[in-house]
């Protein structure tokens, strides 16, 4: 079974607990990201990019979450 089989298998109740979790998650890990957002180790560039996939997953479903704005000069690449 694919992933897009399993997704399609939830039922409507189950997308919007997990879009809700996921919100909640978006909004309360912004902190960390911006706490990190000038960190240009691996670890900080991943979480910024995870983060920022998120995100943008969230915008795909129609839930729009304002990334903040140290993100838009934080690095995305490892130093």
């Amino acid at each position: 079974m694919t992933f897009s089989d399993r997704v399609h298998a939830l039922s409507e109740e189950e997308l919007d607990a997990l879009t809700a979790a996921a919100t909640w998650y978006a909004n309360y890990a912004s902190r960390d990201v911006i706490e990190q957002a000038g960190d240009a180790s691996a670890y900080a560039v991943e979480q910024r990019r995870s983060y920022l996939a998120l995100v943008e997953g969230l915008r795909k479903l129609g839930i729009m979450v304002a990334v903040p704005e140290a993100l838009d000069r934080a690095p995305l690449r490892a130093a």
